[in-house]
């Protein structure tokens, strides 16, 4: 659960919406990038549908602990992760407690994974003594398509890093907002689309208007691209464009 959460907030913060989708009745056609926090336990069927997900132009963000053993529980026997090295482009057969271990500055807690980059390209290697020579988190060029490897846990700070270079292969924008200012946004039964301003902070907030029209809905002022839109401490404004 930690790791979910690890991985779901640093979204969260970033303001990149996402489905929460159980692996079973994932779609991998809808999406252009897909993430696996700690998929400890993966089917070879499922392994493959990832493996040709990315093959097909997707970008895959993997965490450590994923593609470890099968749907028994049962650790696969060869080079980690099971039938995903080639798509990641490294391989491991050695896990620690990091005890002093950082990337990028950052201290790593808990679990880390020493991976051996063979074909793909080490973001960070372990900042160590003796781990110095192992990478940390790892990218990779897999047929038309990108996937990432995150090895260790550590701050959100270095995971947000490595989102941003995989929305920005997915070509997903990501908005310049970011926590405390939340934005979520949907859409009536009649396709009118709808946007929710979150302001998560007792600090009176702005944000520009970025839509060439837009109404509040509860108090029914309109805001033209380029107004300044102010919330409150622990406030909301909700736009229909």
């Amino acid at each position: 659960n930690n790791v979910v959460r690890w991985m779901y907030d640093a979204l969260y913060e970033m303001n990149i919406q996402c489905d929460v989708v159980d692996v079973n009745a994932l779609e991998t056609d809808r999406y252009k990038m897909i993430i696996t926090p700690a998929m400890y336990s993966a089917t070879e069927e499922t392994i493959a549908r990832l493996d040709q997900f990315v093959k097909d132009g997707g970008v895959l963000v993997s965490s450590f602990k994923s593609f470890m053993c099968n749907e028994y529980l049962s650790v696969y026997p060869d080079s980690l992760p099971h039938n995903m090295t080639q798509c990641f482009g490294m391989s491991y057969d050695q896990f620690t407690a990091p005890g002093t271990a950082a990337v990028k500055g950052h201290p790593v807690t808990g679990f880390a994974e020493l991976l051996k980059v063979d074909g793909g390209t080490s973001l960070a290697n372990y900042e160590h003594k003796y781990w110095g020579r192992y990478g940390a988190m790892t990218k990779n060029d897999y047929g038309k398509g990108k996937a990432y490897y995150m090895g260790c846990y550590t701050s959100k700070d270095v995971l947000k890093e490595l989102y941003r270079q995989a929305a920005a292969d997915a070509g997903i924008e990501i908005p310049d907002l970011s926590w405390p200012l939340i934005v979520r946004s949907g859409s009536f039964d009649d396709g009118r689309q709808v946007h929710f301003l979150l302001n998560y902070s007792q600090t009176e907030q702005t944000v520009t208007c970025p839509f060439e029209h837009a109404v509040n809905i509860l108090d029914n002022k309109e805001y033209k691209k380029g107004d300044t839109i102010a919330l409150k401490d622990w406030d909301v404004v909700i736009l229909e464009r």
